[in-house]
C-alpha cells in the first residue's frame, strides 16, 4: 500500500500543500483475472457455449417465475 502525489510515491513525513489530491494505491497495480480466464465470451440469453468456438441454442423452457412481481 502506498500514497501517491502527481504520480511519485510518498515517503513518510514528506511533505506536499495542504488539499492536494492524492492517489491511494492498495493493490500491486497488477490486474488478475479473477476466474483465470483466457478470453472473453459473451454469450446472449437462449445460448449455451460448450467449446471456445461454438454455440448451442437452448430450447425454451417455459418459467414458472411470477412476472407479475416485476
Amino acid at each position: 500500500m502506498s500514497v501517491e502525489y502527481r504520480g511519485k510515491k510518498l515517503m513518510p513525513d514528506e511533505q506536499i500543500p495542504a488539499g492536494s489530491p492524492l492517489k491511494l494505491v492498495v493493490s500491486s497495480g497488477v490486474v488478475d483475472d479473477s476466474l483465470n480466464m483466457n478470453r472473453e465470451f459473451v454469450v446472449s440469453p437462449g445460448q449455451v457455449r460448450t467449446a471456445p468456438d461454438s454455440i448451442q441454442h437452448m430450447p425454451v423452457q417455459s418459467s414458472n417465475m411470477d412476472e407479475s412481481f416485476f
